[in-house]
């Protein structure tokens, strides 16, 4: 179902991977942000409310936390099954969505919906985690 997102550039492949049995997310910087700060961003600062099923105990503070954490360059960040099971229940709906239910990239874009690398950061950490 996710396998379009298979072979992402190798940039992205090495934002969001497994190692020794939990998942690590790295953001390499540029226009490249790693899954768990794109999917956490987007979903805070382009959706509105209330579009996006949250995961029980997640609210804009706790989407901020993720901004927070992953959001330092060539910083690595654990995340757990669980965690990421999470992610890709945001992710998921994040790819569903009609452009027009997300706003503009601010400084980026005027079109609505996902960027190119946005979609593929997503789409990467989505296709990942279907595997659990």
């Amino acid at each position: 179902m996710f396998q379009r997102y298979a072979n992402p550039s190798p940039a992205v492949r090495g934002t969001f991977f497994r190692r020794g049995g939990v998942w690590i997310s790295r953001n390499p910087g540029g226009f490249d942000s790693c899954p768990p700060y794109t999917i956490a961003s987007v979903t805070l600062r382009r959706v509105q409310p209330g579009v996006i099923t949250l995961p029980a105990g997640y609210d804009a503070d706790a989407l901020e936390r993720i901004t927070d954490r992953t959001g330092f360059v060539g910083l690595e960040v654990v995340i757990d099954d669980g965690h990421a099971r999470e992610l890709f229940t945001l992710g998921t709906q994040l790819l569903y969505l009609a452009d027009d239910a997300i706003a503009p990239q601010p400084g980026w874009s005027e079109a609505p919906g996902l960027s190119h690398s946005e979609r593929e950061s997503i789409g990467w950490l989505v296709y990942q985690v279907a595997s659990l």
